[in-house]
């Protein structure tokens, strides 16, 4: 792993996040669902160059497909599961001017404050080929969110992420380069 890689670990009976092995059920969500949020700045002007993030979740992963997804990617890595994930269509992500993409992997989850919600997207393309080649091993987006039972509250966007499964079946997300971007002002919007 790179020596600039920021890794967050979490327990999937806690955190069921993207990708992962199914330890309890996912929170049944029928719905659709549209998120907003703002990726807070670190410098510059307040204000200047602000970057609205969009989410919209047409429908969940399922608890089998999650543990297809995790089977995947123990057995094979980030690549098998890249290809196995870009089929999958369950919303739509916009992050700044750029175009819609597809959301391949959607979990969302109650914690005691409310409900955490993980998305997965394929890297942009452009993203992809700018970066070294050791990128590669981080070929996802990933948009987490922490809200209330009213859809509020905060989050983080991982450009260049990477997943994997350790030993003790915990699911590690990997940050290429640069730590997650905060994001605020998360919303449950109307659809």
């Amino acid at each position: 792993m790179n020596v600039h890689a920021r890794v967050r670990s979490w327990r999937l009976g806690w955190l069921l996040g993207v990708l992962a092995v199914a330890l309890t059920a996912s929170v049944p969500v029928t719905a659709q669902e549209r998120f907003t949020a703002i990726v807070a700045r670190t410098s510059g002007a307040p204000g200047s160059d602000l970057k609205r993030v969009e989410v919209n979740i047409d429908r969940y992963t399922s608890d089998e497909e999650a543990r297809e997804l995790s089977r995947i990617l123990t057995a094979g890595g980030q690549q098998p599961l890249l290809v196995a994930v870009r089929t999958r269509n369950l919303g739509s992500i916009v992050i700044g001017d750029g175009p819609p993409r597809p959301v391949h992997a959607a979990r969302a989850t109650v914690t005691p404050a409310g409900r955490r919600i993980v998305v997965a997207t394929a890297r942009p393309v452009a993203s992809a080929t700018r970066s070294q080649p050791s990128s590669a091993d981080y070929p996802f987006q990933i948009v987490e969110f922490n809200v209330d039972a009213d859809g509020h509250g905060s989050g983080r966007l991982t450009e260049e992420a990477g997943v994997s499964i350790d030993a003790l079946g915990a699911l590690s997300i990997a940050s290429y380069m640069s730590a997650p971007q905060t994001l605020i002002e998360v919303s449950r919007a109307p659809r």
